[in-house]
């Protein structure tokens, strides 16, 4: 699969850059120009710190499908899943992902973080 970016301060239009994973891409979020995160199906989380010109895989310890990921900082949820809810969290970065107690039976769909005070409260959608 490939991303798209536009330089929207320069005009110069969109370019694709690979993503180095044959999953579908769900869900992506940038914490500032260079860094970003994405995730895909089959528990699969990656991460760029050059702007999406490389991505390296960051191991959730998960099969289930990662649907939607959402970043403040260091601080980052991803969710997901089909029969059960998944629930993901990081503190460093995403060096080492945290499972959290999911929310019921079938999956999540999205993550928010509403505060950037306090990275605990967090809006979840099935």
């Amino acid at each position: 699969m490939t991303i798209s970016f536009s330089q929207i301060i320069f005009s110069q239009g969109w370019f694709q850059l690979p993503s180095g994973t044959s999953y579908n891409l769900k869900s992506l979020c940038f914490t500032d120009i260079n860094t970003g995160y994405v995730v895909c199906f089959n528990g699969t989380i990656l991460k760029t710190t050059n702007g999406g010109l490389n991505w390296v895989s960051q191991p959730a310890g998960t099969s289930q499908n990662l649907y939607s990921v959402h970043f403040i900082g260091q601080t980052g949820y991803t969710v997901g899943g089909a029969s059960i809810s998944v629930i993901f969290k990081t503190t460093n970065g995403g060096i080492n992902w945290e499972s959290h107690s999911g929310a019921g039976t079938n999956g999540l769909n999205d993550v928010f973080m509403e505060s950037f005070t306090d990275t605990r409260k967090m809006i979840l959608i099935k």
